[in-house]
């Protein structure tokens, strides 16, 4: 009984998306999804700009900072402009002075500034974004903290 309750979730689920006129009613789903699910304990995405985070981790060596995170928005937005996505919470992990890393994903060229104070800004700097929506980056750099 519990797998034909479950089969029939999922097939309605399935029903419910393919009937949205666009990917927006599936993408913002999903993000709800995302942003329940994902540890914000050291960064928190912007939600308010509709940026979702499905994971994030930091650590620290001597004098630098590993930042991993996953994160997505839709193609609407100027991705040739710094576009914040986030703030790192936990103070430890703040640059003494504003970090501009490049990021590369396959061909893609980014750049992630991070501030003084925590901000995370990403840009498109060389190649161009996947072709559909939303975007998702994982992101994974190393900076200096002093």
């Amino acid at each position: 009984m519990r797998y034909i309750l479950f089969t029939a979730i999922i097939v309605l689920g399935s029903l419910y998306f393919s009937f949205a006129q666009d990917s927006t009613l599936k993408y913002r789903t999903q993000n709800t999804w995302a942003k329940a699910l994902a540890d914000s304990s050291k960064f928190r995405p912007n939600i308010q700009s509709d940026w979702s985070m499905f994971n994030s981790y930091m650590a620290t060596a001597a004098d630098s900072v590993l930042f991993e995170v996953t994160i997505s928005h839709s193609r609407d937005i100027d991705w040739n402009q710094f576009q914040r996505f986030g703030k790192i919470v936990d103070k430890r992990f703040w640059p003494s002075l504003e970090q501009n890393i490049d990021y590369y994903l396959l061909d893609d060229r980014y750049i992630i500034k991070i501030d003084e104070t925590g901000s995370c800004f990403v840009k498109l700097s060389g190649g161009q974004l996947p072709p559909r929506d939303p975007v998702v980056l994982p992101i994974k750099i190393s900076y200096k903290r002093k």
